[in-house]
């Protein structure tokens, strides 16, 4: 989903133009460079195998990284919402948002050089087992691992405030206003899909830190770790082609989807009444048959009169 949602923001002229659809653009980036490493960890994981340690480490930072320039590009959204609806005049806006979209991209390009470096960074090996991306054994990743659930739930909370400040300011418009607009219902799109991500990587990130004890050092546990990490991959993707009728129409455009299922409706109804007209001669050449035997007639007689009538 990521990657069809990114081509369509990066190509089309009429998102270009729009900051928001920019943003949304890093977003999907962002799902991109994490889902690269989760491909290539079920290869690990059928092998059993990292293959090599400095493939392993490459792969750790590039999904690192790729989480926290998630992290802060969805900052990044809240803001500029915050600045669109709540300060629309305000002088600095665009030097604002390009502001974070620079802090956001500087954030990716340091912790992925940091990643790479030793006692810091991701693994694919854990217990001796090869399912789930997580933190290295080191003195500086022991630091960050005990200290960023805590910077990443505040970071999500202080997101979800300026997110309640921009709802409560879409309500107020609403009611002060009998226009209901569509441009106005498209940005409540967006911010039910901005809500329902951040609610998501809540829960993705508290159960990702604070694994109940009894639940370590299970297969299962790295197993379902990888797989919410992944949905939280395309989640943001898949509830933006589903709120933006727009978008996804575009979507469908690009990839040729439309054609495919016009095609395949045509050749299933094609063989259906090819199926349907073999049997309707299957039973007109049975009919003949029993009122051949019936009358006693010579059958070729009775079959040809049938098919010349």
């Amino acid at each position: 989903m990521a990657i069809f949602t990114y081509e369509v923001l990066a190509r089309d002229k009429e998102f270009k133009r729009h900051y928001t659809y920019r943003i949304m653009k890093m977003l999907c980036f962002a799902n991109l460079l994490q889902s690269i490493p989760f491909l290539a960890g079920g290869v690990m994981t059928i092998a059993q195998s990292s293959f090599n340690d400095v493939l392993d480490r490459a792969l750790g930072a590039i999904v690192g990284s790729g989480w926290y320039l998630y992290i802060c590009t969805s900052v990044t959204l809240a803001v500029d919402r915050l600045l669109l609806f709540v300060f629309p005049r305000l002088t600095y806006s665009s030097m604002i948002r390009t502001a974070f979209v620079a802090f956001s991209f500087l954030v990716w390009l340091v912790t992925l050089v940091a990643m790479c470096l030793p006692e810091f960074g991701n693994t694919y090996r854990h217990d001796g087992m090869y399912y789930c991306w997580g933190y290295t054994v080191g003195s500086v990743s022991t630091i960050v691992e005990s200290v960023e659930p805590y910077c990443d739930m505040s970071v999500f909370f202080i997101t979800f405030c300026m997110y309640l400040i921009v709802c409560g300011y879409l309500i107020k418009l609403k009611r002060s206003s009998t226009d209901q607009s569509t441009s106005l219902k498209a940005e409540f799109r967006i911010l039910i899909v901005a809500v329902c991500a951040f609610l998501y990587e809540t829960v993705f990130v508290v159960w990702s830190f604070w694994v109940p004890l009894y639940l370590l050092g299970l297969e299962f546990m790295y197993i379902f770790l990888t797989l919410t990490w992944m949905v939280e991959c395309g989640i943001f993707a898949s509830l933006t082609l589903a709120m933006n009728a727009t978008l996804r129409k575009k979507v469908l455009r690009i990839w040729g989807a439309k054609q495919k299922t016009k095609v395949a409706s045509i050749n299933a109804q094609s063989v259906f009444q090819s199926a349907v007209n073999k049997q309707k001669m299957m039973n007109s050449f049975t009919v003949s048959r029993v009122m051949c035997h019936a009358s006693y007639v010579p059958c070729n007689l009775v079959t040809s009169r049938n098919f010349h009538m």
